[in-house]
């Protein structure tokens, strides 16, 4: 029988490095499981590790129900983990560990991280002392009213990723401006959290085969208006030790992850350090995406390899021996991650003044 892993619906170049790690430091080869045939021929061309012949097998969610497609994989490997480095596979990897009785993260604390509003009610009900703002689940404007509503406030789907359908609103909104919101969401239970004040940060970091939270990197955001969206991503900025921001959202992320009892994960959170402190928006259990791994390894100089890193702890129980960053280097560098925004749909056909950039 031959020993795999599941790596789900790999899409983009973070899963060939993965599949690299694994094949580096446990010798192991994945089976791909796709949520289709269809998908599978649409996303293949994005990872053409693929095509080198280093997965022992791909399948799909539509040949048969999950139960049974799992007791056909077991009848010929045997199974050490289920990688999901994407939020959107973190529900079908909590399904699939619970099924097949892998010792990695309990069902209920994964369920976790694909409910917001549960999320933010375990922290405030189990740890008082972690600050967290008020939320509650909403399902229609009638529902939305039945309460008095925060003086500013956030509506998004509560199981939503990629900062999308989110409103901003205040309490003397107009009602039809919230109907048209939720005309646009219909059938979505929604997170109603009062709107936090102040920067916002991304923490990248990961969790070891202990629980225990390592913060490998930290950004600052600036987002802008744009295309009728108050918040889209504008600039991104590296966030040095030395910053007076750095300690007390490092403090807190560990503190928040670690409250969860997620382990053998890396995670993705957002915060904002209000005038009170840092308050969490939300964290995923999960790589940080648009190539925030890449950008985590280059400013330790290459230091770590958080693929690597990982990789390792989804697929061992055991602790992490490889490198844990450049911290000299971290502290010495600068850098900015532009994000352009459109203002008219379009086509690009050519690229030109790469090399002046």
């Amino acid at each position: 029988m031959q020993v795999t892993y599941l790596l789900l619906h790999p899409t983009n170049n973070y899963a060939e490095q993965i599949m690299l790690a694994a094949q580096r430091e446990f010798d192991l080869r994945p089976l791909i499981l796709w949520p289709s045939r269809r998908q599978a021929i649409f996303w293949r061309p994005y990872v053409p590790l693929l095509r080198s012949g280093i997965a022992l097998d791909e399948c799909y969610l539509d040949q048969a129900p999950l139960p049974v497609l799992l007791r056909q994989l077991r009848r010929s490997y045997s199974i050490q983990g289920v990688i999901a480095y994407q939020e959107t596979m973190v529900s079908l990897a909590t399904e699939i560990t619970a099924a097949l009785g892998l010792d990695w993260n309990a069902p209920d604390t994964l369920r976790l991280f694909r409910d917001k509003n549960s999320l933010k009610a375990y922290l405030r009900d189990s740890h008082p002392h972690i600050a967290v703002n008020q939320t509650r689940l909403v399902r229609s404007l009638e529902e939305l009213l039945a309460q008095p509503l925060p003086k500013k406030f956030v509506l998004k789907p509560n199981d939503g990723m990629a900062n999308q359908d989110v409103g901003f609103f205040v309490a003397t909104t107009p009602h039809a401006e919230l109907a048209a919101y939720f005309a646009k969401v219909p059938d979505t239970a929604l997170i109603l959290e009062t709107f936090l004040e102040g920067p916002e940060y991304a923490v990248n970091g990961q969790l070891d085969h202990r629980g225990r939270a390592q913060v490998l990197n930290m950004t600052r955001y600036e987002r802008a208006p744009g295309n009728g969206k108050p918040n889209l991503y504008r600039f991104c900025h590296h966030v040095r030790r030395t910053d007076p921001a750095f300690a007390p959202l490092e403090a807190y992320a560990r503190q928040v992850v670690e409250a969860t009892g997620l382990r053998r994960s890396p995670f993705h959170m957002e915060l904002i350090h209000t005038p009170e402190g840092p308050s969490l928006i939300e964290v995923g259990a999960r790589f940080g995406g648009l190539d925030y791994v890449y950008l985590t390894n280059a400013v330790h100089d290459q230091g770590l390899d958080h693929f690597a890193m990982a990789t390792h702890h989804w697929l061992s129980d055991a602790p992490y021996a490889g490198p844990e960053g450049n911290w000299d280097y971290y502290d010495r560098m600068s850098l900015l991650q532009l994000d352009g925004i459109c203002a008219r749909s379009a086509r690009l056909y050519q690229v030109e003044g790469l090399e002046q950039v």
